[in-house]
């Protein structure tokens, strides 16, 4: 009896021993394997850019008030897939009233004083986000950069919340003025 019994043990090491051994040298019982292919086309998009329009704050000339306060908000969109960067420029017309009078761009004080990055914007990491001005940028008729995005930043949708001021000048003719802003995006830092 000890015999057979000694003689099942090592049979039976025997096999679990090779069992385990075709488990660990990639032999397998009955399953089969393919290996596909994986192809994917990444298309970019167009920069584009978006600006709503700017609303001041009345100014009361019996009051001696002479400065007005807005907020716009400029949606900039880069699904590009170039990483190349953009800038953004603005330039600002004269303020001329319905009933003709002008405010010259240059005499009156039309400024950027802080750009905010929207909550809701999306971009690939902390540091691929835009960068705006770093201290007040004042409007005129030439193109001036208010943000831009280095290469490899700036991927992503972006809203930007530029806060403004206006300062008229003393000898500014009670109206209702309008004047137009351009921004302008292109492609590179």
């Amino acid at each position: 009896y000890e015999v057979n019994t000694m003689k099942r043990f090592t049979a039976g090491k025997i096999i679990l021993t090779l069992l385990i051994a075709a488990l660990t040298s990639g032999v397998s019982f009955g399953a089969n394997t393919a290996t596909s292919t994986v192809r994917i086309v990444i298309e970019g998009g167009d920069l584009s850019l978006f600006a709503s329009d700017i609303n001041f704050t009345p100014i009361d000339l019996a009051k001696g008030e002479s400065r007005a306060f807005a907020q716009n908000t400029l949606s900039i969109s880069d699904p590009t897939g170039t990483g190349a960067g953009w800038n953004v420029t603005a330039r600002a017309t004269d303020l001329v009233s319905a009933e003709g009078n002008r405010i010259p761009i240059d005499k009156a004080s039309f400024q950027i004083k802080q750009l905010e990055l929207d909550a809701g914007s999306y971009g690939r990491a902390e540091d691929k986000m835009p960068s705006g001005i770093g201290k007040p940028l004042y409007l005129k008729g030439r193109d001036q950069k208010v943000v831009f995005a280095k290469r490899m930043a700036g991927m992503g949708k972006f809203e930007l919340k530029p806060n403004y001021e206006l300062v008229i000048p003393k000898d500014a003719v009670a109206g209702k003025y309008t004047s137009k802003v351009t921004f302008t995006i292109f492609q590179g830092p």
